[in-house]
């Protein structure tokens, strides 16, 4: 518990919404391993890249690294990680959503799987963004 007390204590607004977009890309980095191995013995679906993976863990789990020891910046770094993976899983995701576009079904993917992470991936990585603006650690 003292840990915890430590953790929140003389925290800014930049800091709930930098712990607000860890948790979410670290959560969404686990939903998206999951349904990647559930798909994987099955055909295999474009949606999903390793890269987009690895750069939303690493974005989520950076931020949380250096919010833990109150180093300045590292949440940008957290941002940019992000950044990639939003931008990876974007051109992954324009397959599946350009065959909704033109109703044909030709390079195939999971349409709401694409949405869903897009939109997930989006939000961390635009609240992540917006905790750059603010302060993280209060000063007396």
């Amino acid at each position: 518990m003292k840990f915890i007390n430590n953790f929140v204590k003389d925290r800014g607004f930049g800091f709930w919404l930098s712990l607000l977009s860890a948790l979410l890309a670290i959560i969404t980095a686990i939903i998206y391993l999951i349904c990647y191995l559930a798909i994987s013995g099955q055909q295999m679906d474009r949606v999903f890249s390793p890269f987009t993976l690895i750069f939303t863990l690493i974005g989520g789990l950076v931020i949380l690294v250096g919010e833990h020891f109150r180093l300045d910046y590292v949440s940008m770094l957290g941002t940019i990680c992000l950044s990639f993976g939003l931008a990876n899983h974007s051109v992954e995701a324009a397959y599946p959503l350009a065959d909704v576009g033109t109703g044909v079904d030709f390079f195939g993917g999971n349409k709401v799987l694409a949405i869903l992470f897009l939109v997930l991936i989006g939000l961390a990585f635009l609240t992540s963004a917006t905790s750059n603006f603010f302060e993280h650690n209060k000063v007396n």
